[in-house]
């Protein structure tokens, strides 16, 4: 058991680095979407925004690192419910938008799909809470405390929690992309605003 909740702590750790650096590339994109979500009122949505983006990136640090990893993962599942609880009423609503949440920067509507995996993140989250896997942490280093795991064990948790989620990322992005090039008319590659919006003429 420790060593799957290792491999979800880092699994949990690059969904959330990824899912903050895409927040933060998209700039006034999320904020838009926060907007969309009307959970808060729209004067708040770009400070929430700057707020949600800080978070993410300082929990994959944190989990990553391995300081603080219950406290950690009990706001991870915390996040995760909320954001989850968000888009559940936007669906219940009829509303159909970009959730905010894509980790590979590409737009992604909010459904049932992005339900399911957040609960199932929350689950694995809570998991990490409730057995605390410290491989390869911080705070072990500063307590002196055994981690349970080798380094090549934790070394090798590491290694497939993230690649798994890398590689996932990587899957979703080129199916997403296959299904936009699929919905263009044929010999048509790029709408002619997109093209001369992207620099590429």
């Amino acid at each position: 058991m420790l060593l799957v909740a290792s491999a979800l702590r880092f699994v949990l750790a690059t969904v959330f680095f990824l899912g903050g650096l895409a927040k933060l590339s998209a700039g006034d994109r999320f904020e838009l979407a926060v907007r969309r979500y009307e959970v808060v009122p729209a004067r708040f949505a770009r400070p929430t925004a700057r707020l949600v983006t800080g978070l993410e990136l300082a929990l994959a640090c944190v989990l990553f690192g391995g300081v603080g990893i219950r406290e950690a993962a009990i706001v991870v599942t915390a996040v995760l419910l909320v954001f989850t609880g968000a888009i559940v009423i936007n669906l219940l609503r009829g509303r159909s938008f970009d959730c905010g949440c894509s980790i590979v920067g590409a737009s992604e509507v909010i459904g049932w799909t992005s339900v399911t995996r957040n609960l199932v993140l929350a689950a694995a989250a809570a998991a990490i809470a409730v057995d605390v896997p410290r491989a390869l942490a911080i705070d072990d280093y500063l307590t002196g405390r055994a981690p349970g795991l080798s380094s090549g064990a934790a070394g090798g948790t590491a290694i497939v929690g993230c690649t798994a989620v890398l590689i996932a990322a990587l899957l979703q992005a080129a199916a997403r992309a296959s299904a936009a090039l699929g919905a263009l008319p044929p010999g048509q590659f790029l709408p002619e605003n997109a093209v001369a919006k992207d620099g590429l003429r």
